[in-house]
């Protein structure tokens, strides 16, 4: 989220808290939900002393820490964030620093570090830190704690554990905890998915009265199948034909419907259509090239902007206002990679519909792509979050098939009818790839996704345009093994990646 206010109170207080404040209960849940200008400095320093008295019994060397400042953050006056520095007293000797952040709404701390000089590559051990950070959620939440269930395995090699949050017995993807424990067993952070701080009332969390079973949402799932292809795999480095649900995201525990997140893979795909490409090749070498490139796709010139050459093949044109225009080149071949307009005023014809733009889109690409390119299929169009522009995604087709890494997007701009981007494969070589008649059928396909996957039951924050309103009851699709990477096509069997 782009924070587009802030308002700084800082309270410059090294000798506020010379003595270990006492404990106590912190003040009610709403006593500082207020609006920035709101607040004033005394307010301030009693929340600074309330968190830092909350987290003493949990961390005690906190006792030699003072507060330096505290600030008031709010993010497109939606969000409030409280944030408490503290530094160790004798300051030359210890330059150790910690942080505190808090949700004044639910008065809850969301956050929290502690600097140290411990080697970052240390871990601490496995069941040292379990018991460690254990003992720290008991100490800072009381009983409830005991709603918070540890994960059976480390996250990396940072010791940190995280806690998962069950209501009913069923996970919520959005009320985990992590808490870090450094290699002597010193707790040195501590963060709540902030996602869910505002599901604060466990009891509107929905029952799961009016749910499919597990083997229905697999099934229902394993009928999404579809053929897609890559031309280089990351793990083979050679093209595959792989059998891949159409949206690799969560299903709706109650109709059973595949949920289109803002975080879902998406592998639909529109039917395939022809195009006759006119090969059109760019050698890029220089800042003339460059400028070419954008005075021919986005119809736009360099005049009034700074022109800068960055590493590598990327040339780029700043204006006052920080307004860019930018052309990326491949750094051997000088082919185009990518050409941009960062808030630059070009001229259109005029308000395009999305049907409108969407051939635009394709004008545009065409003449660039290779000869070898004779078919494409169109991945789901998107709205520019907070703009009037749609980014329009092209894939190869082979066969009929969508090749899922050989891509182009093209931004448009409906209220001007203007080119934005223009990005893609340019410049890459064919690729021979597998028959489709040699593919297993897709029943085989969905017995296989079904024996290699399970369904999970979990309460989620997230809808379609972010965090929702009310959890829902939706299905997690996991492989049974770790390492899972889709289902190859030619064979039917799980193909399974593992890292050493």
């Amino acid at each position: 989220m782009t924070k587009t206010r802030k308002m700084w109170a800082t309270i410059l207080a090294a000798g506020l808290l010379s003595a270990q404040p006492a404990l106590g209960i912190l003040p009610p849940p709403n006593a500082y939900a207020k609006s920035p200008d709101q607040w004033n400095k005394s307010e301030l320093q009693e929340l600074g002393k309330d968190a830092l008295a909350q987290l003493l019994p949990a961390v005690p060397k906190l006792k030699d820490f003072s507060i330096q400042s505290v600030s008031i953050d709010e993010d497109d006056g939606e969000e409030q964030v409280i944030d408490i520095h503290l530094r160790k007293s004798d300051s030359e000797k210890y330059p150790y620093a910690s942080s505190i952040q808090i949700d004044p709404k639910t008065k809850e701390i969301v956050l929290f570090s502690i600097q140290e000089g411990v080697d970052k590559t240390d871990s601490a051990d496995k069941e040292l830190a379990k018991e460690k950070a254990t003992a720290f959620l008991k100490a800072l939440l009381g009983d409830e704690s005991k709603k918070y269930t540890p994960r059976e395995h480390d996250i990396g090699k940072s010791g940190s554990i995280v806690f998962d949050l069950f209501v009913d017995g069923i996970l919520f993807n959005a009320g985990s905890i992590r808490v870090g424990v450094n290699v002597h067993g010193d707790i040195t952070s501590f963060s709540r998915n902030l996602a869910g701080q505002q599901f604060q009332d466990l009891k509107k969390f929905p029952k799961p009265d009016h749910v499919i079973s597990q083997e229905e949402a697999l099934s229902a799932m394993a009928e999404t199948l579809r053929l897609v292809y890559e031309e280089k795999n990351g793990w083979t480095n050679a093209p595959v034909l792989k059998y891949v649900p159409e949206l690799d995201g969560e299903m709706n525990a109650e109709t059973g419907a595949v949920e289109h997140s803002f975080k879902t893979s998406s592998n639909r795909y529109g039917q395939p259509f022809s195009v006759q490409p006119l090969g059109k090749k760019w050698s890029i070498r220089s800042e003339q090239d460059a400028q070419q490139v954008l005075k021919e796709v986005l119809q736009i010139g360099t005049e009034g902007l700074q022109f800068r050459q960055l590493q590598g093949s990327t040339y780029e044109w700043i204006g006052k206002e920080g307004e860019r225009l930018f052309v990326a080149a491949d750094e051997k071949t000088g082919g185009l990679v990518s050409v941009g307009n960062r808030g630059v005023k070009t001229e259109g014809k005029g308000r395009l519909t999305k049907e409108q733009a969407q051939r635009k889109a394709l004008d545009t690409l065409v003449p660039y792509l290779d000869k070898s390119v004779t078919s494409l299929q169109m991945r789901e169009m998107y709205a520019v979050s907070g703009t009037d522009r749609y980014s329009f995604f092209f894939h190869r087709s082979h066969d009929g098939i969508p090749v899922e890494d050989h891509s182009y997007e093209v931004v448009i701009d409906l209220a001007s009818g203007a080119v934005i981007d223009l990005t893609g494969s340019f410049d890459r070589k064919h690729v021979d790839l597998p028959d489709k008649d040699q593919a297993v059928d897709l029943e085989t396909a969905k017995q296989e996704f079904r024996a290699a996957h399970q369904a999970t039951l979990i309460y989620s924050a997230f809808d379609n345009d972010g965090i929702g309103d009310l959890p829902s009851l939706v299905y997690d699709f996991k492989a049974k093994t770790t390492g899972f990477s889709y289902i190859d096509a030619l064979t039917g069997k799980s193909v399974i990646h593992t890292v050493d």
